[in-house]
């Protein structure tokens, strides 16, 4: 009577999990070596084995199947481009909205660009940033009522004016002929004038 009952359990199981003739599986269910629809992993079938595929930078073991026949992620490691940590040792320039503290600007181009962004890929995208021109001439240069000597131009850098002792200061003005290049002017304007020459 035992083995009756055993053979018709036996029987009853592979009806139930499988057609016996064709050897296919019947019936899904986690834990039975078999990757269903929905699993990521079944015992050791497994659909990736590499950390790369998830785009870590590293991998401390092998990945395994937990009992949920979810992967177990917990051998990778060294961050991955997405985590919004720039990691420098593994060629990331920036990663996603962390720039690393970059802008067109710090990276050389002018400051008449626009903004810096980050690729998927984790590299800078550049295609905002205006290249620096190597026009450093000024457009205008002036002083308040004095005339400089000679007439501005372009290509002269050194001007001199003569004002009456009664004039004890001046502002000095000018523009520059590239639109993204900025001007600096010392000492800070209104300038205050000494008797003699001042700089």
């Amino acid at each position: 009577m035992t083995t009756r009952t055993t053979l018709l359990t036996m029987i009853a199981t592979c009806l139930m999990l499988w057609s016996c003739d064709t050897k296919t599986k019947t019936v899904d269910s986690c834990g039975d070596g078999f990757m269903d629809p929905g699993e990521e992993c079944d015992g050791s079938q497994l659909t990736v084995t590499s950390c790369a595929e998830f785009g870590f930078y590293e991998q401390t073991g092998a990945i395994q199947c937990n009992s949920s026949c979810r992967l177990d992620l917990s051998v990778c490691g060294g961050g991955k481009c997405g985590d919004r940590t720039v990691q420098t040792a593994h060629e990331e320039d920036c990663d996603i909205d962390n720039l690393d503290d970059q802008t067109c600007v710090t990276l050389g181009f002018s400051q008449g660009s626009g903004t810096l962004s980050c690729t998927d890929a984790c590299t800078f995208n550049e295609t905002a940033c205006v290249p620096r021109s190597a026009n450093a001439h000024l457009a205008t240069l002036m002083g308040s009522r004095v005339s400089l000597i000679p007439a501005f131009s372009a290509g002269t850098t050194s001007y001199s004016a003569t004002v009456p002792t009664v004039v004890t200061g001046l502002t000095v003005t000018a523009t520059a002929a590239d639109p993204y290049a900025s001007v600096s002017i010392a000492p800070a304007q209104p300038m205050t004038l000494s008797p003699g020459a001042n700089a």
